[in-house]
């Protein structure tokens, strides 16, 4: 195995057999935009007996490359190249969108799909149609302007060209859901001894609008003599005719054309007379005249026989924006079986191993994420079933399960039966309470299984030594989370009051009537005679319904000293001991942006600061905290914290989206600065908007 990088900053990976004298190549350019991001998947056989999968993955910031090559029953070859070259860093929405979407290429062979009922929707996504019959990807509203040449007729269902006119699909004038085009060619190897030397064809063409003034254009050719393709990108400007343009002969010389308003990449044919494996290439692409960068995604597939292509949106909504399949004429439908072959079973567990096993942020990309692409293989399986996931090794029969609140319980301490070395658990609270006139220790763990926690509560009886257990399984665990308002980097500083909390809502009914609600009977408060015992088991209170943030030891400490605050002082004194915690809470050293101006009848001065919260800093990207003061008094009149959420989109609209990166802060903030406006009742500041109007 052998790596190489010349001077266009290409890397070619060499796998050669010396037995066969086999040699296969597999070059990656790397380096060609501003964040370069890509992922090449490669499965591929030598001397027909040895399979291997090649991962490439090329990392903007620090900029590296990694080569991975695995085999099924060996350790295989890991190789990371790094250098010194500079590039901007990937935020990290985007690598989740592309994490979800290449993952869906891999099991779907399309993207864009909710993951609830993918299998029943997925045959009806595929729609055939003919090379040169069909245009896809025109909208109604764009059609509807085409009217018929010398009698000024409208003729929405026709497209006007030199030569006639194109029929359009009425599946494509409904544009209701999501649509792959399917176009069936030759994919095998054929030998045309009189093809001219350049015979290429244009096989589909697809444009969409991004907004009122801005179209993308995607067009691809083959030629007809192999497999080789170029897929052309290009930002439509307004005002230029809507023709299908031609391919030029000297765009075969390099593989991209030279215009600085598009985009062009070349699929070059791997495949031998002896057959290649199926693999994937995805890549964060800069289309010149987009500020946005989108994601292109490549697969060569064996089984079914098909090319399929898709170029996304890494920015909310995430829409998918192109997709088509290329199938061979001799496959008879181009959808993915539910159980996926070998080789792209080895190929999704792969992506999944390197770069799965995350939670993406977006609502919009978790519906469409898969349990192995967010939670691993292993955490998958538990997310399916994690009562199977979590048996326990000393419970004794009636195990009961309380499936509303999420829980399970039963006697002894309930460890798992294997615990593997990634599995942690941790103490996080230790406290007394007198049930049934007897004193229980209670201890509440924190487990860790693989990506998924679970609270355990461990009672111990003083009096008979027995353990009883009762585990909050993930899922309840994540909402009660949720409820409080934690999230799991809290968890150790606040774990004294989550277990508090926790044992608090634990309460005891007879063993018999533990699986009946209505026959439940809490024995917490009777009084057991000496000698006498009960087969109890623990249960769980609805804790979301039972308590709230304002129940935790630390809010109800805060809310007892404000209450002293406040009979102690007067009103005012109170509002400006507040204004001045508040004002000293913010760091002055971050100070990014400082300006004075008249607000509401009032010079106020308003200043931007680098930094809010720990909290934010792991969510988002631009962290940025408004404070506004009075010029006069320096009283601290209102804050606010904003995010990349709240500026993107009103900087997209004013075409300013760069000012988002990091070396453009100061022109951010002298934008920004121009929408604050104090909303005001009367004299009082209620707080601060946002209005891109002003």
């Amino acid at each position: 195995i052998g790596l190489f990088k010349n001077e266009q900053k290409m890397h070619k990976l060499q796998i050669y057999d010396p037995n066969t004298c086999d040699l296969y190549e597999v070059l990656l350019v790397t380096s060609d935009n501003e964040r370069p991001h890509k992922v090449l998947l490669e499965h591929i056989r030598i001397a027909e007996q040895l399979e291997l999968l090649v991962v490439m993955h090329e990392v903007s910031f620090p900029h590296a490359v990694d080569v991975h090559v695995c085999h099924p029953t060996s350790k295989g070859c890991n190789l990371k190249i790094c250098d010194d070259e500079v590039y901007e860093m990937v935020e990290t929405a985007r690598k989740e969108a592309f994490m979800v979407y290449f993952d869906q290429m891999l099991r779907y062979g399309c993207v864009g799909l909710q993951q609830a009922g993918v299998q029943a929707v997925l045959p009806k996504v595929f729609v055939e149609t003919q090379v040169g019959k069909e245009i896809f990807g025109q909208s109604a509203r764009m059609l509807a302007d085409k009217r018929i040449q010398g009698t000024g007729e409208l003729r929405p269902n026709f497209l006007e060209e030199a030569n006639g006119f194109i029929n359009v699909s009425q599946a494509e004038q409904a544009d209701a859901a999501l649509r792959v085009p399917v176009i069936r060619t030759h994919l095998q190897q054929r030998a045309r001894h009189n093809a001219p030397a350049v015979s290429v064809e244009l096989v589909y063409r697809s444009e969409v609008p991004l907004h009122a003034k801005q179209h993308v254009v995607l067009n691809l050719h083959k030629k007809t003599t192999c497999n080789d393709m170029w897929i052309t990108l290009r930002v439509k400007t307004p005002g230029e005719q809507d023709m299908l343009e031609g391919f030029s002969s000297a765009m075969l010389s390099g593989g991209a054309s030279a215009s600085r308003t598009e985009l062009t990449t070349f699929i070059k044919d791997k495949r031998s007379p002896g057959g290649v494996g199926s693999s994937a290439y995805g890549d964060m692409i800069s289309l010149p005249g987009y500020d946005r960068p989108l994601l292109l995604m490549i697969t060569d597939e064996e089984s079914p026989r098909a090319i399929r292509i898709a170029v996304c949106e890494l920015y909310v909504p995430y829409d998918p924006l192109f997709q088509v399949v290329l199938l061979d004429s001799a496959e008879e439908s181009p959808v993915l079986p539910a159980t996926a072959l070998p080789v792209r079973r080895q190929m999704q567990e792969t992506f999944v191993k390197f770069f799965g096993g995350h939670v993406p942020a977006s609502s919009v990309l978790s519906e469409r994420a898969s349990d192995e692409v967010m939670h691993g293989l292993e955490g998958a399986q538990r997310e399916r079933d994690p009562l199977d996931a979590l048996d326990v090794s000393d419970s004794h029969g009636g195990m009961a399960v309380n499936s509303g609140v999420g829980v399970k319980s039963g006697l002894g301490t309930g460890v798992p039966k294997h615990v593997r070395s990634s599995e942690v658990s941790s103490v996080l609270h230790v406290c007394t309470r007198r049930r049934m006139g007897r004193m229980m220790v209670f201890t509440v763990h924190l487990d860790r299984f693989g990506n998924n926690i679970y609270f355990r509560v461990v009672m111990l009886d003083t009096t008979t030594k027995s353990e009883s257990h009762l585990t909050i399984l993930a899922h309840a665990t994540q909402r009660i989370l949720d409820h409080l308002r934690l999230n799991r980097e809290m968890i150790e500083q606040r774990k004294a009051e989550i277990g508090k909390v926790i044992v608090d809502n634990i309460y005891m009914v007879r063993h018999k009537t533990a699986g009946n609600d209505a026959l439940a009977e809490e024995l917490d408060g009777i009084e057991l005679c000496e000698g006498e015992d009960i087969d109890y088991r623990l249960r769980f209170r609805d804790i979301i319904s039972e308590t709230s943030t304002a129940d935790m030891p630390s809010a109800v400490a805060q809310l007892e000293a404000a209450r002293e605050t406040i009979r102690d002082s007067t009103a005012l004194v109170t509002v400006s001991a507040s204004k001045k915690a508040l004002a000293e809470a913010v760091d002055e050293t971050m100070l990014v942006w400082r300006e004075e101006r008249w607000d509401s009848g009032r010079k106020v001065i308003i200043a931007f600061y680098g930094e809010t919260t720990k909290e934010d800093i792991m969510q988002y990207s631009h962290n940025f905290r408004i404070r506004v003061s009075d010029h006069a008094t320096l009283n601290v009149l209102a804050t606010r914290d904003v995010h990349e959420d709240d500026l993107e989109p009103t900087l997209f609209q004013k075409g300013l989206t760069d000012f988002l990166s990091a070396t453009k802060t100061e022109e951010l903030c002298k934008e920004v600065v121009g929408w604050v406006a104090l909303r005001t009742h009367g004299d009082e500041v209620l707080g601060i908007d946002l209005d891109p109007s002003r």
